[in-house]
């Protein structure tokens, strides 16, 4: 897969092998995990982005950043492969350091909308390490 670039979106893909991987980026934790549902929704709706119609409310645990992380990423995917339920945005909060709560803004998928290249089975945790710096920054491979 050619590397894609989304720098004003805090994401961008990079080059992998077999699976997508991506670099994302946020100046703070929340703006992170937002940056995630976004790149990884890129990946499953290739048509032009459109309004939401509605929002979910989900709750997400994990033992650890990492963990909070694949989890809400794979509860988006779930979201979309079980639902046709399609992200267009995000609003996260952290009770504690093991729970996220989020709303996500969406729409339900159309039958006639173009499906992406490749479809995405899974998140992994391979090399998968939130970095803090001047912000956070993780590297996330997705499953094909």
């Amino acid at each position: 897969m050619d590397t894609l670039s989304r720098k004003d979106a805090g994401w961008k893909l990079l080059e992998h092998t077999a699976d997508i991987r991506m670099e994302v980026w946020g100046a703070t934790i929340e703006e992170l995990f937002a940056h995630a549902a976004d790149g990884l929704t890129s990946l499953l709706s290739t048509g032009p982005k459109q309004p939401a119609e509605r929002v979910l409310d989900v709750g997400i645990e994990g033992g650890d950043p990492e963990q909070l992380l694949v989890n809400f990423l794979r509860e988006i995917l779930f979201l979309f492969q079980v639902n046709g339920f399609v992200v267009t945005g995000s609003e996260i909060t952290f009770p504690d350091q093991t729970r996220l709560q989020a709303k996500l803004h969406g729409r339900y998928a159309r039958s006639d909308e173009p499906q992406p290249e490749e479809e995405i089975k899974g998140v992994t945790y391979h090399d998968l390490s939130i970095r803090r710096n001047d912000g956070y920054s993780v590297r996330i491979v997705f499953d094909v």
